[in-house]
């Protein structure tokens, strides 16, 4: 695992299966993975998606927020996606403020279990059953911990999520390059009020944001080290009947991916075949980093560092960085680089 490493998230706000075809495959009329002619399916680019599970309005003549519950084929589509290596989570359970029933949710969560083996959980608006809001309240209906507990959800986003980073300076959660007076915590958890459940962090980018992704913004994220998990609407309806920036119109009138847009991905497809740019997902970037948590280091007299994982997950693919000429791990030479004065070196090892 490299250091500098980028996430794409999305949330699933006014979506139809047509945009989320187009955005992920090229197309809406490409009904397959093993088909598509672009989008981050094409490019390999893997995404963490939230998805309404139900919507009692959805109409197939009005198709917008489809659910999992009122469409098989969004369902099938999302299975497609799984098997990529994408990580769908749940936006809440509805896209609206409808009567919570803890049958429901529970049917919900078992569901994103059994097909996705889903931990990852995003918010969505100012609903009573949302982390940020009443689901934390066990005096209320809306009470949820006992069942994200039960069916392994851990890791969410809510309105305190969105990061004091600001895009325009670069796509840089740490805002390494600020100095110290910023708090810039990657993820987070309250001992007492939130459990065994972790926050993470991120920031929005808006279609009209887009041009933040410039190559010189890529190349200082690379540069910096930095990780940078961005909030998008990939897949909502446009406000221009022709569409925007991450979907388009063509001539017969189809959604498809704006070619702006795939060349973006391409290139971050590129980077990422460099060795430049460790593309991930909210559930393995929060897995890894929850892993190094339990990582100790004890200094030798003979000036060897010994680690120790004292966690109960494997850890593959660690990489740090020390001042030095070469390094041996074990005895053996790892993998390793120069950048930009340092030594970059990185090992599989198990728990020890």
């Amino acid at each position: 695992m490299v250091f500098w490493q980028h996430v794409w998230t999305e949330h699933a706000d006014e979506q139809t299966l047509q945009t989320n075809r187009a955005v992920y495959f090229g197309s809406e009329k490409i009904t397959s993975s093993a088909q598509a002619t672009g989008g981050f399916v094409k490019h390999q680019i893997p995404v963490t998606k939230s998805v309404f599970y139900s919507n009692p309005y959805f109409q197939a003549k009005s198709p917008v927020n489809v659910a999992i519950a009122q469409c098989p084929e969004f369902l099938q589509f999302l299975d497609d996606l799984n098997r990529n290596g994408n990580d769908i989570g749940l936006h809440t359970i509805y896209p609206y403020e409808i009567r919570h029933y803890q049958k429901t949710t529970e049917d919900a969560l078992q569901v994103m279990k059994d097909h996705f083996q889903s931990n990852t959980w995003i918010d969505h608006g100012y609903l009573k059953s949302s982390f940020a809001f009443n689901a934390l309240d066990n005096q209320t209906a809306n009470y949820l911990p006992h069942q994200w507990k039960k069916f392994g959800t851990s890791y969410f986003w809510h309105y305190s999520s969105e990061d004091i980073a600001n895009p325009n300076n670069g796509l840089d959660l740490s805002q390494s390059q600020r100095g110290d007076a910023l708090r810039t915590p990657l993820y987070w958890s309250h001992p007492t009020v939130t459990g065994p459940f972790y926050s993470w962090s991120a920031a929005t980018i808006p279609e009209d944001t887009l041009h933040l992704y410039r190559e010189q913004n890529l190349q200082q994220l690379i540069q910096n080290r930095g990780v940078f998990i961005n909030h998008t609407y990939l897949a909502r309806i446009p406000s221009k009947k022709q569409g925007r920036k991450f979907v388009i119109r063509d001539a017969k009138g189809n959604w498809i991916i704006h070619s702006d847009f795939d060349r973006l991905l391409k290139r971050m497809a590129t980077l990422r075949d460099q060795g430049k740019l460790h593309l991930t997902t909210v559930r393995e970037i929060m897995d890894y980093w929850l892993a190094l948590s339990q990582v100790s280091m004890d200094y030798a007299p003979n000036g060897s560092i010994v680690l120790h994982n004292d966690g109960m997950r494997k850890i593959s693919g660690l990489s740090m960085a020390t001042k030095a000429s070469e390094v041996y791990v074990n005895g053996m030479r790892p993998l390793q680089k120069k950048a930009d004065g340092d030594l970059i070196f990185g090992s599989i090892w198990s728990r020890m």
